[in-house]
């Protein structure tokens, strides 16, 4: 049965105005009906709806998957750096040999010293038992730079942003 629609009240008092906004403060921000041109509760479920579906469908990458490169590097860490190094968690700015992960300080470095370290070696300014030793015998730069790139994913966004920078400076 359709209902006949009513005609809207031509005059509203100031106490039925109130009564209604209060009412409506009390319900939960996500169900209360639309002031001017705001979303009503279908437009809010169909959107909620609509992101539950997009996030749900959304192909996730296998775990585990990695660049080619960033796989080669993360293998070629464990070989020849993690025994001294350290792995993606732990340790701290101080620690010696650095860590390579968040919490150490080697993404303060550009690329080029890196690099340069990984190679050639890099002396111990005084501290006993913490000379890095050359690798250029066992990698080669290419080698480097994975690993470069496989440790570069254990940083924050901010610590690969100013990685980034201090590379561009120094390196060119």
């Amino acid at each position: 049965m359709i209902e006949e629609s009513r005609p809207c009240p031509t005059h509203v008092s100031q106490t039925d105005a109130a009564e209604a906004d209060d009412q409506r403060d009390r319900e939960p921000m996500l169900f209360r009906e639309p002031r001017n041109g705001g979303f009503s509760r279908a437009r809010a479920a169909t959107m909620l709806a609509f992101i539950l579906v997009a996030v749900a469908c959304a192909p996730a990458p296998p775990e585990g998957a990695f660049e080619p490169q960033e796989a080669e590097g993360a293998e070629l860490y464990r070989q020849h750096c993690q025994s001294c190094h350290g792995g993606p968690t732990g340790g701290s700015p101080t620690d010696f040999p650095p860590r390579h992960n968040a919490q150490g300080h080697t993404w303060h470095h550009g690329d080029c010293e890196l690099i340069r370290w990984t190679l050639v070696g890099k002396p111990s300014f005084g501290v006993t038992g913490t000379t890095m030793p050359a690798f250029s015998d066992r990698l080669s730069e290419d080698d480097v730079r994975a690993i470069l790139v496989h440790i570069k994913t254990w940083w924050t966004d901010e610590q690969q942003e100013a990685q980034a920078r201090v590379t561009a400076g120094l390196c060119g």
